[in-house]
């Protein structure tokens, strides 16, 4: 059971699942508590709930209606044990982003499996808060992974951010990196960011972040190495010449001898 919802298809199957609606069920209140906001998206938004019929099969599930009646998106968001008859659940909007006229519903569902009949409580809608609470992180990397994944962060938030990069197979870290925060392109420092080509890590100071972030970044191919070789020479004369090193060049053509 994750915090998500899944884009509803359209079925073309002849099988039908039928939910009905439940006194026992039809006590159920919810209102949203707070939201993680963006100046592009929903991040995720955290319910309150309460009187919530739990015990076997019992869920707090959710779905998104479009302003023309369709189910566009459904999930059941958590398991509702004996004794969590109240209490908080998070739904991630991460893989699904809602459209403008798109509403939020909330309800306690009896979920007994196929082939079996499902009860509901009434869908109580949930008003999301949109007020921008947080900036977007974006990764932009060719030939380059992060170990830093996070897609967002809060206002007010006082750590540095920080992360390690890591070039893929082939490639090497490349002598700079470009970091951008409210689209504006940062010029390394100690009051802006700094980054170390040798170990990959990356670190913005939380002073500088008054924005969205926005990491881009290229993987190096290695500089080629002109290879050497050294070898002993006998002369006509039967004389022995001393080491000499040859240099190829870097087509494998001709030599120069030092």
């Amino acid at each position: 059971m994750d915090s998500g919802l899944t884009s509803v298809t359209d079925y073309t199957g002849n099988d039908r699942k039928l939910t009905l609606r439940d006194d026992s069920h039809s006590s159920l209140t919810a209102n949203a508590n707070s939201a993680v906001c963006t100046s592009t998206k929903v991040i995720s938004v955290e319910i309150n709930y309460s009187n919530a019929k739990a015990g076997d099969n019992e869920y707090i599930s959710a779905m998104f209606q479009g302003s023309d009646g369709t189910v566009k998106a459904y999930g059941r968001i958590k398991t509702l044990a004996s004794g969590e008859e109240s209490g908080t659940v998070t739904i991630s909007l991460s893989d699904f982003a809602p459209d403008s006229g798109d509403k939020l519903y909330v309800f306690n569902e009896q979920y007994n499996g196929d082939e079996a009949t499902d009860y509901a409580s009434p869908l109580r809608e949930v008003v999301i808060p949109t007020s921008v609470n947080a900036y977007d992180i974006t990764n932009t990397l060719t030939d380059i992974t992060t170990n830093n994944t996070a897609t967002y962060r809060r206002i007010g938030e006082t750590g540095d951010y920080t992360a390690a990069l890591t070039a893929a197979q082939g490639y090497v870290l490349p002598q700079s990196i470009e970091v951008k925060v409210g689209g504006t392109a940062l010029t390394a420092g100690d009051s802006t960011y700094t980054y170390d080509v040798t170990t990959g890590e990356v670190k913005i100071f939380s002073s500088a972040i008054t924005g969205d972030i926005e990491l881009i970044a290229k993987g190096a191919l290695p500089q080629e190495k002109e290879p050497t070789a050294s070898f002993t020479a006998t002369s006509h004369e039967g004389g022995t010449l001393s080491n000499v090193d040859m240099i190829y060049n870097k087509k494998g053509q001709g030599s120069d001898f030092k």
